[in-house]
Order: structure tokens, then C-alpha cells, then sequence
């Protein structure tokens, strides 16, 4: 992520296909600039491994478009 612009949340999929979703997640909290920024987990995967307090919300694959826009709002209201 280019420092001079960061996003206000993060919507990851956790099957990424070049990047383990995992390892992208370790990363954004690793870095001082991105370490606070909300991340929204979008998966198909069994998350029963995914510890709640570490995302913004963990959202189960089929979503809809309207339920993502809403949990995206809800988080960037959260914050």
C-alpha cells in the first residue's frame, strides 16, 4: 500500500490467488500506517480458526452487495 494514500478500510478475501489473504492481514498490522485501519473479512473458507477481536467483521461468501456496503459503513462509523 502506497503511504500516501490509505485506504479507510480493508475488504480481504482470505483465498486470494497469488497472496495468502493471511499473510496480507499480517502485513497491514505489522506497519505502523496501516496497523489501525479496519479489515473486513470476505471468505468461503471455514473460520472457525479466525479470531473475531482481530477483524471488523467476518462475513461468510455468498454476500451480497448490499450486505457488504452495509458492514463496510458500519465499520468506517466505528471507527
Amino acid at each position: 500500500i502506497d503511504g500516501s494514500v490509505l485506504p479507510t478500510a480493508v475488504v480481504l478475501d482470505l483465498e486470494l490467488p497469488r497472496l495468502a489473504g493471511r499473510d496480507l492481514y499480517h502485513e497491514l498490522r505489522a506497519r505502523a500506517d496501516t496497523s489501525a485501519i479496519p479489515v473486513l473479512v470476505v471468505t468461503g473458507s471455514d473460520t472457525r480458526d479466525l479470531n473475531p477481536a482481530n477483524f471488523a467483521c467476518i462475513l461468510k461468501k455468498p454476500i451480497s452487495v448490499d450486505a457488504l456496503v452495509e458492514a463496510v459503513g458500519r465499520c468506517i462509523r466505528q471507527r
